[in-house]
């Protein structure tokens, strides 16, 4: 029995000309209904102005937009904010959002992946530990 892969993806506001492809893509080629977390790391743009910029390629999938701030605890801040260095910070929102993710599986894409074919996420190998 196959069971559903999530889709991860961390981004930020300079990133969201390339986060609109990438949501693009998957309404294109991906054949399965996914949840799609969008870990925004950033709050240069509100979390309305993403779902407002992204909502209509979601007529199949299902979008999750989670502010990147809520999931960094606080040892994870210098003089009350948050790590300066987005590459770190990108990094550790990519583990901490397994605590997030109902699915046993799921997939981390940066923003300037895209999905280039069909797919289907439930075809994937990706069995524990893989």
């Amino acid at each position: 029995m196959l069971t559903n892969t999530d889709l991860v993806t961390i981004t930020c506001t300079r990133d969201r000309g390339i986060q609109e492809l990438q949501s693009y893509s998957l309404d294109l080629m991906v054949t399965d209904t996914c949840n799609h977390y969008v870990v925004v790391e950033d709050d240069k743009m509100s979390i309305d102005e993403w779902r407002t910029m992204l909502f209509p390629y979601y007529a199949r999938h299902h979008l999750y937009l989670i502010p990147g701030t809520s999931l960094l605890p606080s040892k994870y801040y210098v003089n009350d904010s948050p790590i300066k260095n987005g590459w770190h910070r990108q990094s550790i929102l990519k583990l901490l959002i397994a605590d997030k993710i109902q699915s046993n599986k799921y997939l981390i894409f940066d923003s300037k992946n895209f999905f280039i074919c069909k797919q289907s996420l439930n075809e994937w190998p990706l069995d524990e530990g893989n």
